[in-house]
């Protein structure tokens, strides 16, 4: 009787020093099925959490646990990787709480974009998702692609330095075109050159009122096709197209844009390489222009002659609305461009329609 007493005993506390390791290579379907299979015993976003986390061994990051219950969960530079990625998302399908993720620098890369992909197939409250700086490159772009064309919540996406590249422009497109609840993008800071994609994404979409395009090196083609696209959008409000390497011979076009385009509110073209002569071809679209509000333009050789040019068309568009134009530094104005900065500070004081005029360098 004793010794099967002892025996019994050693069978349950067999091997103390046993370690129990996680499963890590568990696929996000499974490891989310799992969760649900255990829902009456892990009835909460945080039980679910930790109970993922010690299954494929990752660290709990505290912050996600301390904003579960808020409307903004910011994680950017946490950590997560691939792992914690994948544990964030099992969690995040059951919350109703977090409308913006932010897992900005985080290395999930492609996978861990799959995994965050796979939880907003489910969750229709998240609307604000912040994925710059993660190393997405191609997988992670038809991630994405699957991301906009099936979730009907996200209105506001940040895809920041990412090594996007022309080849993944389609991707975007396909994603994007048909969406009708995306309303920011940002994808400054990649390696979008001389596809054409982005432009047919612009002149096909009804959704999107803030592109940013800033930090890409698009020329040639692709500048053409994106500024040739803008003539078409309805919707667009803002687009960023700066440190870029648009330059004088896209300029017609863009002076077309201004007299076509009756919605666009902000035009940032701000370091590129707009000369005096394609600076004047702006001015004219800007002379027939009655929405824009806001002209970004520093950081282009314009010189006073190009300067002096986009002042005048200010002047003489007695519909025009510009709030807002920031332009390179003179150094040494002449007479007449002082008395010009003058006149148009004195008209658009006046204006009932402009509560303040800024222009600066």
């Amino acid at each position: 009787m004793e010794e099967s007493t002892s025996t019994t005993l050693m069978e349950e506390h067999s091997n103390p020093f046993q370690v129990k390791l996680p499963n890590e290579d568990i696929d996000i379907k499974d490891l989310a099925e799992l969760a649900a299979d255990l829902r009456m015993k892990y009835e909460t976003c945080k039980d679910v959490y930790l109970w993922a986390c010690e299954y494929i061994g990752c660290i709990p990051v505290a912050p996600y646990i301390r904003s579960m219950d808020t409307d903004v969960c910011d994680l950017d530079s946490y950590g997560l990787g691939m792992r914690g990625a994948k544990a964030l998302a099992v969690s995040l399908i059951i919350n109703t709480h977090i409308i913006k993720l932010n897992l900005a620098y985080n290395a999930i890369g492609p996978k861990g974009t799959s995994y965050i992909t796979y939880m907003l197939l489910e969750n229709c409250f998240i609307t604000n998702l912040v994925l710059d700086n993660n190393n997405l490159g191609s997988d992670g772009a038809k991630s994405i692609r699957k991301l906009i064309e099936e979730n009907r919540s996200i209105k506001s996406l940040s895809l920041r330095n990412n090594n996007f590249t022309d080849g993944d422009a389609e991707d975007f497109y396909h994603g994007i075109k048909a969406s009708l609840s995306l309303e920011y993008l940002d994808l400054s800071k990649n390696k979008f050159c001389e596809t054409e994609w982005l432009g047919k994404l612009i002149a096909q979409n009804e959704s999107l009122k803030v592109l940013k395009l800033g930090w890409n090196t698009i020329r040639l083609l692709g500048a053409s096709s994106i500024i040739s696209s803008l003539k078409e959008n309805v919707s667009l409000k803002e687009i960023d197209l700066s440190w870029n390497g648009i330059d004088s011979r896209h300029s017609a076009d863009l002076g077309n844009v201004l007299i076509a385009n009756n919605t666009l509110l902000e035009l940032n073209l701000n370091n590129n390489r707009i000369c005096p002569n394609g600076v004047a071809n702006i001015a004219k679209g800007l002379g027939n222009n009655e929405s824009l509000v806001c002209l970004r333009i520093n950081g282009n050789p314009i010189g006073e002659a190009g300067f002096l040019a986009i002042l005048e068309a200010i002047r003489d568009n007695s519909r025009n609305c510009i709030e807002t134009l920031e332009h390179p530094k003179i150094d040494f104005p002449t007479k007449a461009t002082t008395e010009m900065i003058e006149n148009i500070l004195s008209v658009k004081s006046d204006s009932s329609s402009v509560t303040n005029f800024l222009l600066y360098s």
